[in-house]
């Protein structure tokens, strides 16, 4: 049965009260959801096609407790379809064949649409395995937000802890409490594209949507920034680069790239401001480890300044080598830390999932509740999640129902022995991919390398062999089999896959030349889609050519967005893109594009300078230079031995500045020259050489 098949019998059954003929002078519906046989049923003489089952039974019985004219549903079919359909509790009823009061509830109708964030989290409706502590936490510190106590919450820890069901659910807290959320997700394959999980954020907090025209994106944009922050003038410019709208060709007033950075931030917290002055505002930042570092600095800017704010910054991280969230322990901020479940909360948790009193050794093995040895261990929330999973589809746990279509789950001890259960998430991920159907598979790898997170019209285009109609029930399986979840559903329908582990488990599992063909289709529908204004897409084309054997084109990218992350001041991007470009010069040969190599070398040397990466900053203007040099070229070099100087100048290194400069003010030209100067006066006076210090100065200023 497809996801949304009860939503869609719920609409039925409202147009057939609406279109009720007069002839029918009563008329009342009840739906239930669940397992019931269908099938041909009687003898050869009499024998019709019908259902059978206890859904079917407790269907009949509520019909007689529903009012005439209306449609009512049992708890079970309510909890599906309450993203979809507004609905009304009625007074708890008793039914034959029940030992408990049965809930019922009134359709009211449909809801206009479901917002994006309820959409986006619908998959986990339930609460977030053993984790009532940290859930309690969290609603605390939304309810001070919810205030007007703004602030900014983190929720981190291993792969696997349990992030999203956790975010989950403080989202369906703030919606239900009237806040409005934004989310944005961080992707590793976009973590050098500026400011790409806030792109999310920015487009639905000015409801652009991807069928938009780029004039009519950029008129709303602009119209609703300017009601936000009407006192901005022309800095709601600033807001066109961010959202992917057409260049400004107006003129703005010149400022250095730290200055406009500055602006960006402050016209983004204003108007975040008016936006929460009109209803509170949840903000929504995944898998942080993975942002650029410009996002993760527009972060920390806005939890300095959100205290007195009904706005609430909410961010997940996934611990990683290297990785520090510097706004961890902010003032303002709360911090839960999920760790892997104690072994007790976790057999508690397995009892109840499996309707079970006591859990088998040899299950509990298999679970991960307890180690080689016998000893109990702690668990990975997903581990212990994915592992159920794969038990129940593999047959070593059974569902038995009775009657009245009540579960119960059997272990087939025997099967469970014999079955090769595997000890990571990882190899969990993997085993659970070779469940899929053939075509299905296929499918999810091709999705694997778009990103994380996909549209359906961009598939459907990569996979040219595949039709949104042959797509759909790929996709029904895909998310029945927990692979991937609906994102969003309106103008068109995004997913999402179900786990970044999951993701990276399908990417890794794509063989090679595959997954080259696939990254080269993606960067030339991008190409082919915004053509007009490619700039906001060049670090994603750069990753995608970086995936592929075109070296030509993944330079130009890579080279284009690290030019444009340096003019804004994302130093960090700049260097990693720099470092790209040069791995496609290597295999393009650096003796014949000697040229552009210096250039590389120069910009990557400036970004690392900026971030105070002084020996790496060093290391790549030595490379410049050298090559520079070798190939008789001072214009060139002139300009790397000042930049060197200024290398070692910062890091005290005074004799080596006159050194490198000597060259310079003996044959440079122009500027070069008198930066050399003002680099040697620096360099006297840190050296207290007073008279050297006028001297150089006044001959840098003279120029």
């Amino acid at each position: 049965m497809a996801p949304d098949t009860p939503a869609q019998a719920i609409r039925c059954a409202l147009a057939l009260q609406a279109e009720k003929p007069l002839f029918i002078t009563a008329q009342r519906i009840s739906l239930t959801a669940g397992r019931a046989f269908a099938g041909a049923v009687g003898s050869q003489n009499r024998r019709e096609y019908t259902v059978v089952g206890a859904i079917v039974n407790l269907s009949a019985r509520l019909t007689r407790h529903c009012p005439d004219g209306a449609v009512v549903l049992d708890e079970n079919s309510a909890m599906r379809v309450w993203n979809d359909i507004e609905l009304d509790s009625l007074p708890s009823i008793q039914v034959k064949g029940s030992a408990r009061r049965v809930a019922i509830y009134r359709v009211i109708g449909e809801r206009s649409r479901p917002i994006q964030m309820q959409t986006r989290f619908a998959q986990w409706d339930r609460v977030p395995l053993g984790r009532e502590k940290e859930r309690a936490i969290l609603e605390k510190a939304l309810d001070k937000a919810l205030r007007g106590e703004g602030g900014i919450t983190v929720i981190y820890g291993p792969f696997g802890g349990g992030q999203t069901p956790l975010l989950a659910a403080g989202v369906r807290y703030w919606l239900a409490h009237g806040g409005r959320a934004l989310a944005g997700v961080s992707q590793l394959h976009m973590s050098d594209m500026l400011f790409a999980p806030w792109q999310a954020i920015w487009r639905d907090l000015f409801g652009l949507t991807p069928d938009m025209t780029p004039e009519a994106a950029l008129e709303q944009a602009l119209s609703l920034a300017a009601e936000f922050c009407p006192d901005c003038g022309d800095d709601i410019q600033l807001w066109r680069e961010p959202l992917s709208l057409p260049a400004y060709t107006g003129r703005l007033r010149p400022m250095p790239a730290r200055a406009q950075r500055l602006h960006f931030f402050h016209l983004a917290l204003q108007t975040l401001a008016a936006a929460a002055a009109r209803q509170p505002l949840l903000v929504v930042l995944e898998d942080a480890q993975w942002a650029d570092q410009s996002s993760l600095d527009l972060l920390y800017y806005l939890a300095d300044s959100v205290a007195d704010l009904p706005i609430m910054l909410l961010a997940t991280y996934h611990q990683t080598p290297g990785f520090v969230f510097r706004a961890l322990n902010h003032a303002r901020g709360t911090a839960i830390f999920l760790d892997n479940l104690p072994p007790e909360r976790a057999r508690e948790i397995a009892r109840e999932r499996l309707g079970l009193t006591e859990l088998p050794l040899l299950l509990e093995q298999r679970l991960g509740l307890r180690d080689r040895q016998g000893q109990p261990s702690p668990v990975n929330p997903l581990f212990l999640e994915e592992s159920l999973k794969t038990l129940l589809v593999s047959g070593a746990l059974l569902l038995d129902e009775d009657a009245q279509g009540h579960g119960r789950v059997r272990v087939d001890e025997a099967k469970l022995l014999r079955l090769p259960i595997p000890d990571t998430v990882y190899a969990i991920m993997l085993a659970r991919l070779d469940q899929l159907s053939p075509a299905a598979h296929a499918l999810l790898q091709v999705a694997a390398v778009i990103g994380r997170e996909f549209d359906l019209p961009t598939l459907l285009v990569v996979v040219p062999d595949v039709t949104g109609e042959t797509a759909a029930p790929l996709l029904d399986e895909l998310t029945a089999a927990d692979m991937l979840h609906l994102a969003a559903q309106e103008p068109t329908p995004v997913y999402m896959f179900q786990h970044s582990v999951l993701h990276d488990a399908v990417y890794q599992s794509v063989p090679y030349a595959r997954r080259q063909a696939i990254h080269t289709a993606v960067a030339d529908l991008i190409l082919s889609r915004y053509g007009d204004n490619l700039q906001p897409w060049y670090a994603l084309l750069a990753y995608h050519y970086s995936q592929t054997d075109q070296n030509e084109a993944g330079l130009r990218y890579a080279l284009l967005a690290a030019d444009d992350a340096r003019a804004v001041f994302a130093n960090k991007e700049a260097a990693a893109l720099y470092r790209q470009a040069l791995v496609h010069l290597e295999a393009l040969g650096l003796d014949a594009h000697w040229q552009t190599a210096v250039r590389i070398y120069t910009g990557r040397a400036e970004a690392l300078h900026l971030l105070g990466l002084l020996d790496q900053a060093a290391e790549s203007a030595a490379q410049g230079l050298k090559l520079a040099q070798t190939r008789g070229a001072p214009f060139r070099a002139w300009p790397l031995l000042n930049l060197l100087a200024d290398i070692r100048l910062a890091q005290g290194r005074y004799t080596a500045v006159w050194s490198l400069t000597e060259q310079v003010v003996a044959e440079g030209k122009r500027y070069d020259w008198a930066r050399a100067c003002y680099l040697r006066g620096l360099t006297a006076v840190r050296q207290m050489d007073g008279a050297r210090a006028a001297e150089n100065l006044a001959q840098a200023a003279d120029w």
